[in-house]
């Protein structure tokens, strides 16, 4: 397994959350919005292309 380049940012503390979260967190998904994915085929995985941090894009 190759290691990952990945950095991930710490959560600060001293900043606020600028969400309205009393509102958000008790909203239930109902079936109207959900919205189930197609499955990823062997042709989508051939067409992927991996990025990392400061990748360029492959033309």
């Amino acid at each position: 397994m190759q290691e990952s380049n990945c950095v991930y940012a710490t959560t600060s503390t001293e900043d606020p959350i600028l969400s309205d979260l009393p509102r958000v967190d008790p909203h239930e998904i109902l079936p109207e919005e959900y919205v189930e994915i197609p499955e990823i085929t062997e042709a989508d995985l051939a067409r992927a292309v991996i990025k990392g941090p400061r990748t360029l894009d492959q033309p």
